[in-house]
């Protein structure tokens, strides 16, 4: 319970003098799980004290009002009675709202700033082999960010798929697989049908580049023609940090997609 509870308080902020301390409330939840005949049930450890004082003794700061409410589930007898108790206390404050969309945008800042990081940074090369639409194979090389792994588990032999390996970060995913054609007008024309906003597009020597924005979700497709066979690259970034900073991410992923080589 006291796992599940630090879950719901950080839910809160991310979700006393009234009463019990921090940890004294965190005691009597370790003490009502001990009491449960739940199966799943685990011994609460000093890690999981320590947050659950943590996470109650900024729930003080932010809401005194919230934190007297919790203090009374404390006079609850079961461990499902305190859990129901304690999200009524959490989920209809306002203050703690207001500071879990704090803390939220913030989160939000920082992971930007780290992707932002990544975009500047050396690029690795990947070299692949692709099997065509016309059963031809062809070898090719890609740069990407640091931090790019092949993603195995979407592999095959005429796609190949690559995402950023990061705990804190969800990245942006590059695929390669076989084109169709390099008719630049008639992709702006299916993008639109797709309510996706047109950013950028431009032809070049051997295909063209089309950036798109769509509802939480920014998008770069590369196609290169490689005597009769095209091959489509395309940059997908999902998450609001991507699409506020567009005009940053863009870039780094019409790059990637740009260094898509036919051997």
């Amino acid at each position: 319970m006291l796992r599940n509870f630090a879950v719901v308080a950080l839910l809160a902020l991310s979700t006393a003098a009234c009463g019990k301390s921090p940890d004294a409330v965190c005691a009597k939840f370790e003490e009502l799980e001990a009491k449960s005949d739940k199966k799943d049930k685990k011994t609460p450890g000093k890690e999981d004290h320590d947050k659950c004082v943590k996470e109650l003794t900024e729930m003080k700061e932010v809401s005194p009002e919230a934190y007297k409410c919790v203090v009374g589930c404390t006079e609850k007898d079961t461990e499902d009675a305190v859990m129901g108790c304690v999200l009524g206390c959490v989920l209809g404050d306002e203050k703690l709202k207001a500071a879990s969309e704090k803390k939220s945008a913030k989160e939000k800042e920082e992971r930007a700033g780290k992707l932002l990081k990544l975009a500047d940074a050396p690029s690795k090369s990947f070299d692949g082999k692709l099997k065509t639409y016309d059963d031809k194979t062809l070898n090719f090389s890609i740069s990407l960010g640091e931090g790019f792994a092949e993603d195995s588990k979407l592999a095959s032999d005429s796609m190949k798929s690559y995402e950023l390996k990061s705990e804190d970060l969800f990245g942006p995913s590059v695929t390669i697989s076989p084109g169709f054609d390099v008719d630049l007008d008639k992709a702006v024309k299916q993008a639109v049908e797709l309510k996706e906003k047109v950013i950028k597009q431009e032809k070049t020597d051997k295909g063209y580049i089309l950036s798109t924005e769509s509802d939480g979700m920014i998008k770069a497709e590369v196609l290169v023609k490689s005597g009769e066979s095209v091959v489509s690259c395309r940059a997908n970034a999902f998450g609001d940090e991507y699409v506020k900073n567009k005009d940053k991410f863009l870039p780094w992923l019409e790059k990637m997609c740009s260094s898509l080589a036919i051997k």
